[in-house]
């Protein structure tokens, strides 16, 4: 998400008392920092759930280890029991880690799903028009911001819509959500050409995924699965909203 960093910073309470204030005053007037705000806090609190119930049965472990260490105390020496009690808790930030690390790992997300489709969104380069050419290249380079500054100065009307789709997908792939649906949001009720129609309709999907609005999102994901052999129907069935 666009301001991934910036939400990580309040959560873990690392802003200065100036940037907490102005970060707050945002959050009351953007509606896409909030959605992404709310999101992020939810999976803080999920893992804080993983963590204390991991935590707990680790106490429990360690209670059971130190009743044992007082049986055994006068047969083991010190320095034994010692090393034992020190395995024990470098095997239990041993598991929280893998609980965290699991729950990314199987947490779907916008941005890496639509890395599955994307190729069927653009194509082949070599199919690209000569006018979209170096822009398709850079974002196949990954180079969404120098791709969005020859879009920006493209102006011929045959592939106005073309032009708006791939602007659409750069500022998805940069996270600026609230960006991407504006351009994308006319296209989808007023297209030019159905190719286009359905290019749109895809991206506008992920990015209302990314942006967390379940409500748009989920009227889009019906319209795409109710549309007769859309070629983002599969793409759409991954979205969890």
């Amino acid at each position: 998400m666009k301001n991934f960093e910036r939400i990580e910073k309040y959560l873990f309470g690392t802003m200065d008392a100036a940037e907490q204030s102005n970060f707050e005053n945002e959050l009351a007037t953007d509606a896409v920092l909030a959605a992404e705000f709310q999101v992020q806090k939810a999976e803080h609190r999920a893992m804080d759930l993983l963590l204390q119930q991991d935590l707990k049965s680790q106490m429990a472990a360690w209670k059971s280890e130190q009743a044992e260490q007082t049986t055994t105390a006068r047969t083991v020496p010190m320095m034994q029991v010692s090393h034992r009690s020190n395995w024990m808790r470098l095997a239990a930030a041993a598991s929280v880690l893998l609980v965290l690390g699991f729950f990314w790992l199987i947490r779907p997300n916008a941005q890496g799903v639509f890395d599955e489709y994307s190729g069927t969104l653009r194509g082949n380069l070599s199919d690209a028009p000569e006018v979209l050419r170096p822009a398709e290249e850079l974002v196949g380079q990954e180079k969404y911001a120098d791709a969005l500054a020859i879009l920006e100065k493209i102006n011929d009307p045959d592939w106005d819509e073309s032009v708006r789709v791939l602007r659409g997908e750069c500022q998805f792939r940069l996270k600026n959500y609230a960006a991407a649906a504006a351009i994308l949001e006319p296209i989808v009720k007023n297209p030019v050409g159905s190719d286009n129609l359905r290019k749109a309709e895809f991206l506008l999907l992920y990015t209302y995924w990314g942006a967390g609005n379940s409500t748009a999102g989920k009227a889009l994901k019906e319209k795409i699965l109710a549309t007769p052999n859309h070629p983002f129907a599969a793409a759409a069935e991954e979205v969890k909203l």
